[in-house]
């Protein structure tokens, strides 16, 4: 069976902005100012941190398919969509409800540590962008093996902290879902059946690292999801980028797809019928098409569309993440392989 990855950065909403400010002020449980809280457009570098008496101000890029994010150690995350009618904001933060972890020992169980090394794996990814991060805080992932379903279900405490020396980054990813399946009871790389990951995440460039990573962040762009929703609705299918093909067959995209450009955003229709799963994916769930796809005459992955409609932003980021499967090349993408959202080549 295919592997199959759905890598979902919470592309949840979508701004209407243009280069314009927005503020507002953040508090606790007690309506008192919260200083230091982070507030960042997730899957982007943009972001901050609120003053002394939890106030912030932020310069929102044009329209992108993110959400606002407010977060503080110890208190539940917020997100915001930002309407274009809307810049002031007021944001009242909670506190995570204190857990006891509970420790269920079984006969013939996996130990955290494989269960940990197996999650790292494929979270993180085997590239060289993947094999290279570090977690800097692996005691907040809480993991469990679920019996029934063959798969390791993970959460955080806390949000990942995570140093890519090849790409040039820090990424703060904060864990909301996260499972991987495995064909059998296992906790073994071949047994892997699918995995899916979905949280937000906020970037910081290493000190003097964008020019001297600038190739390597080129290199992992290109053939990458990105590239293809942007390919995509700009109608860029060619030999040195992605080509389209039904089964072994290439076809015209432009049978399969109508875009429309409306309101700074790209709204695409897949032409498709509703087909109920015929094995293409692991749950009881309709699709509408299925492609392969073949970058640059030799990289080959496939894509399902679990939606018949979606909306693509400037910067090739999707609202419906968790809708496309990505199989085969690109699919071997992981969080040690994610860009920023808004980056560009």
């Amino acid at each position: 069976m295919k592997k199959l990855l759905h890598i979902a950065i919470c592309l949840l909403a979508v701004y209407n902005l243009s280069g314009q400010t927005i503020s507002g002020k953040v508090y606790d449980e007690n309506k008192l100012p919260l200083p230091g809280a982070s507030v960042y457009l997730d899957g982007t570098s943009t972001g901050t941190v609120t003053s002394d008496d939890g106030s912030f101000e932020l310069q929102i890029p044009k329209r992108i398919n993110t959400v606002l994010v407010f977060s503080f150690i110890g208190y539940g995350t917020e997100t915001v969509t930002v309407p274009s009618e809307n810049r002031r904001f007021e944001v009242h933060l909670k506190p995570k409800t204190d857990m006891l972890r509970e420790v269920v020992i079984q006969k013939g169980g996996f130990t955290r540590k494989q269960m940990l090394a197996i999650f790292l794996e494929e979270f993180l990814g085997r590239s060289k962008a993947g094999r290279s991060c570090k977690i800097l805080n692996p005691d907040d992932i809480n993991l469990r093996y679920d019996y029934k379903q063959n798969r390791i279900l993970a959460t955080s405490d806390a949000p990942l902290k995570i140093e890519n020396p090849y790409l040039g980054y820090e990424i703060d990813f904060n864990l909301i879902e996260c499972y991987v399946v495995f064909s059998r009871k296992s906790v073994s790389r071949g047994d892997v059946m699918s995995n899916a990951f979905s949280g937000t995440t906020a970037f910081k460039e290493l000190a003097d690292t964008k020019d001297r990573f600038a190739q390597r962040r080129r290199d992992a762009y290109f053939g990458s999801q990105t590239e293809f929703f942007r390919n995509l609705v700009d109608g860029k299918w060619d030999k040195e980028k992605f080509q389209l093909f039904k089964g072994s067959y290439k076809t015209d995209a432009s049978e399969w797809f109508e875009v429309v450009y409306a309101k700074e955003s790209y709204h695409v229709k897949v032409l498709g019928e509703a087909i109920e799963n015929s094995g293409l994916t692991l749950e009881p769930k309709t699709f509408y098409a299925h492609f392969n796809l073949l970058y640059d005459k030799q990289r080959q992955s496939g894509v399902i569309f679990r939606t018949g409609a979606f909306t693509v932003d400037s910067f090739g980021n999707t609202d419906s993440p968790m809708d496309i499967v990505f199989t085969g090349e690109i699919s071997k993408l992981r969080a040690g392989d994610l860009l920023p959202i808004d980056y560009s080549p």
